[in-house]
């Protein structure tokens, strides 16, 4: 229960981003999103038990720093601005494909060679990949703009995850947490410079905006986060990560409730391809 409840809050987090940045720009969301997130760890941090008093070396700080920014920065900076462009549902399953190009990204460092399991499942995905935004045509006009800008997110987490990899074990997943949420925040600031002509009135914003702003910042950037963090600690850790390929699917759901409009033919098959994809390729991965 602790791994669903996640899953669909950051399922619907896509609909929320693309009603926010309708009002909003791609990078001032980003740091509106992330400074409320950090003020609310701040408190979680004042009332945790297991608050951690482990100092921060400047190594760490600066790894901290990285992880801000690719994890956080660049990331939102891609979904948000691409999300101005492509449908909620669109969205949530290209970034899902992230397991895919981690496993990839590991397969051409480390020289693994991958198993005819794994090959089946990554071929399955790019393949619905295409179906999601070219369709069943070979050769089709269409706006892919928003589509492709999705792909910053998706490799933004692959160095991401890589980057996490080199901070040191004795900091508590709460202070790293709300550390590299304050560079994520801090690094929205230069990205807002070429965002400044538009300019944003904060209390012109319509309440719907405000309320998926909120969403974002105090429902899927800290409480999904420790629901999750709870789930990797009491369960399975394959069982629980299993539940991020669900994201996609709760995206596509609260999208048609929504709209009140059933999927194209091409939304269905891509769906089916891409998360089946990333089922074989997580079941047969080490």
């Amino acid at each position: 229960m602790y791994g669903l409840i996640p899953a669909v809050i950051w399922g619907i987090s896509f609909i929320a981003t693309k009603q926010a940045v309708s009002e909003v720009p791609p990078s001032t969301l980003g740091f509106i999103r992330f400074a409320i997130a950090y003020a609310v760890l701040e408190i979680v941090m004042l009332f945790n038990k297991e608050k951690s008093n482990s100092k921060i070396s400047s190594k760490d700080r600066f790894v901290l720093f990285l992880m801000g920014f690719f994890g956080v920065t660049l990331y939102f900076v891609g979904e948000n601005f691409g999300l101005q462009y492509t449908s909620s549902s669109n969205g949530s399953l290209i970034v899902s494909t992230i397991p895919i190009f981690t496993l990839i990204a590991e397969r051409i460092i480390y020289r693994k060679k991958p198993s005819i399991m794994i090959i089946l499942g990554v071929v399955m995905s790019f393949v619905g990949i295409y179906f999601l935004i070219f369709g069943f045509s070979f050769i089709k006009e269409v706006n892919v703009k928003g589509d492709l800008v999705m792909f910053v997110p998706v490799f933004a987490w692959v160095i991401f995850t890589y980057i996490s990899k080199k901070k040191q074990t004795n900091l508590s997943t709460l202070l790293v947490t709300k550390e590299m949420t304050f560079y994520g925040a801090v690094s929205f600031l230069p990205f807002m410079l070429f965002e400044m002509k538009s300019g944003v009135c904060m209390f012109r914003l319509s309440s719907v905006t405000w309320i998926s702003i909120l969403y974002l910042a105090v429902i899927c950037s800290s409480f999904a986060y420790v629901l999750w963090n709870k789930a990797l600690k009491e369960y399975d850790e394959k069982l629980v990560n299993s539940f991020i390929y669900t994201i996609p699917v709760f995206t596509i759901i609260a999208e048609l409730i929504i709209s009140r409009a059933l999927p194209k033919l091409s939304m269905v098959m891509s769906s089916i391809l891409i998360i089946t994809g990333l089922f074989i390729t997580h079941r047969h991965s080490k």
